[in-house]
């Protein structure tokens, strides 16, 4: 046994279960650092809308306001020795303002800051040519996220969907008369609220049949075949590895059985066909054990039995027996070209969806 993981069953499903789930997973919202472009805003310092170089000078004063991990004395961040001195020398004594100041620097009831103080940048140890450094509070800054829990690399994280499974299905999926599996949908758990799952699926089954001639030269009625279920199973595929299924039933609504008799190849009809329409196929208390992003192919086999005349083995081909699932030809019962044909089915009702149907519900 070979030691590659490369090689290995569950390595491989997981790499093909992850690949899929990409395909139908539906990203959420991403961050929109444009929704309140300042751009678009006057600044009420200038007059003017804010430019570029406001930004970054908000940012820059932003930045130097930062604690150091090196010097307290680059920060606001001092010693207990420093705190001590500033104590002492009372420069921790509250400001107090007199009447007449704050009868005219108040503004509904707010006191106006002090006006801006423009440093050189040489004072901050700033690199590069010496500007001014000022913080303009009438600046916004830019692209900063103050609910962080909301946007995590820069995506708006979603709340848990409601919903707990989704599937996907083609319509009239051919089906071969063997033990060959056909998918006939995919499963796809999305938000599970419990360990397992019992899906209960619907789907209509059509038969189509054709022969031929083996001579050219013949030209009476060979006479027909009879076409009868042999039996209906179910395969659930988790990617390559099949999962053992237990206590579920697969069953048609009838019997179905198919006589094609009268086959007229006289002249130049050289090929006869038949398409009819069997029943509903039923598959019930399909129990699958779930969690989220995991992919499940549920898979139909279906094989028959005929039997046929002697004028028909010695005249035409061995009869093409394929079925449709998931068949939209449930409203024409017979569809015969150069025979006829009869079925134990039954037409349904005007009503009745034509195409698969599955139920889910925790187990």
């Amino acid at each position: 046994m070979s030691n590659n993981i490369c090689n290995n069953p569950a390595y491989i499903n997981s790499l093909d279960q992850k690949k899929r789930f990409q395909l139908f997973n539906i990203p959420p919202v991403r961050y929109n650092n444009l929704a309140s472009n300042p751009y678009e805003s006057i600044n009420p310092s200038t007059g003017v809308p804010f430019t570029q170089f406001d930004l970054d000078m908000r940012r820059k004063a932003e930045i130097l306001q930062y604690s150091s991990n090196r010097m307290s004395t680059q920060t606001n961040n001092l010693t207990k020795a420093q705190k001590f001195v500033q104590a002492v020398a009372g420069s921790y004594k509250s400001r107090t303002y007199s009447q007449t100041y704050l009868s005219e620097n108040t503004f509904n009831g707010v006191l106006n800051s002090c006006p801006m103080v423009k440093k050189p940048s040489t004072a901050s140890n700033v690199p590069g040519p010496p500007i001014l450094l000022y913080e303009d509070p009438n600046v916004p800054l830019y692209n900063l996220t103050q609910d962080t829990n909301n946007s995590a690399f820069g995506f708006l994280n979603q709340p848990p969907g409601t919903t707990i499974w989704n599937n996907t299905f083609n319509t009239n999926v051919p089906v071969q008369n063997n033990n060959v599996y056909s998918t006939i949908t995919t499963v796809y758990i999305l938000n599970p609220d419990s360990p397992s799952y019992v899906f209960n699926i619907s789907t209509p089954v059509s038969l189509l049949v054709s022969g031929s001639l083996i001579s050219q030269s013949y030209k009476n009625d060979p006479q027909g075949i009879s076409i009868s279920l042999n039996r209906a199973k179910v395969n659930v595929l988790y990617s390559n590895t099949s999962v053992p299924i237990e206590s579920f039933t697969c069953t048609f609504s009838q019997t179905p059985s198919v006589t094609i008799s009268s086959i007229d190849l006289s002249g130049n009809n050289n090929i006869y066909t038949a398409t009819c329409y069997l029943g509903v196929l039923n598959i019930t208390n399909l129990q699958l054990p779930v969690q989220k992003g995991f992919i499940y192919d549920i898979q139909i086999a279906i094989s028959y039995t005929f039997t046929s005349s002697n004028a028909y083995n010695t005249n035409c081909t061995a009869p093409s027996i394929t079925s449709a699932a998931n068949s939209t030809y449930t409203f024409t019962q017979i569809s015969p070209t150069n025979c006829s044909a009869t079925t134990s089915s039954i037409i349904p009702p005007a009503n009745f969806f034509p195409t698969l149907n599955i139920f889910g519900r925790s187990a």
